[in-house]
């Protein structure tokens, strides 16, 4: 059988979704998408941890998925959105 990648972002909540199911147990996994048409104020009302959380971007160039960065991100949320607007 063929296998088809998946993003990170994908993985990640199937495996927090799946572990909850089987184990009973919540793992501390948080994520979000960003894409460019995110509203950022309704993403932050549904991920209340970003607004509060230090937290990582990671940025997948579309035109070559083998280039992948992570940017560590030191400052609160609302202070970073442009920035990831201006990198896509």
């Amino acid at each position: 059988m063929a296998c088809k990648k998946i993003r990170e972002y994908d993985s990640k909540r199937l495996l927090k979704e799946h572990f909850k199911r089987l184990c009973g147990r919540e793992l501390p996994i948080k994520s979000a998408q960003v894409t460019e048409s995110t509203d950022f104020n309704e993403l932050a009302q549904k991920e209340p941890w970003l607004s509060s959380c230090k937290f990582v971007i990671n940025l997948l160039t579309a035109w070559s998925q083998k280039l992948y960065h992570s940017i560590g991100i030191t400052r609160q949320y609302f202070q970073k959105k442009e920035q990831v607007i201006e990198r896509d």
